[in-house]
């Protein structure tokens, strides 16, 4: 059953990649690292209609738990993560199908395709 608190949320999804010091995901912050369900809890509290995760928030978690909790508040889940090597996407695509994310978004820095792209033109 649709929730109609749902209805007045903004499709854009929480993420963590600028907001690393103050999710306690960066050592230096000096605080508790947020965790995925924190995470999903601060996209319900913000008005977002979904989450973001990095992979590694996700490992050694309950994601069959966390895809429940992300169905009951309709929240959609995109898993981040970095690289192209297959076996690492593997195990990524896995963990995103436990948690019902249909979508796994990664950065291929190391493919020689990313940052300074002058020596391609």
């Amino acid at each position: 059953m649709s929730d109609p608190a749902n209805e007045s949320r903004v499709p854009v999804g929480l993420t963590v990649s600028g907001t690393m010091y103050s999710m306690g995901l960066n050592r230096a912050a000096g605080r508790e690292p947020m965790t995925a369900r924190g995470l999903m809890d601060r996209a319900v509290e913000l008005g977002l209609g979904g989450v973001e995760p990095p992979a590694r928030m996700l490992e050694g978690e309950d994601l069959q738990a966390l895809g429940e909790y992300a169905s009951d508040h309709e929240l959609f889940v995109v898993v981040d993560t970095s690289g192209y090597d297959p076996e690492k996407l593997a195990t990524v695509i896995d963990m995103a199908v436990r948690i019902g994310a249909t979508t796994v978004r990664t950065v291929i820095g190391g493919a020689k395709i990313g940052g300074d792209r002058r020596p391609l033109a």
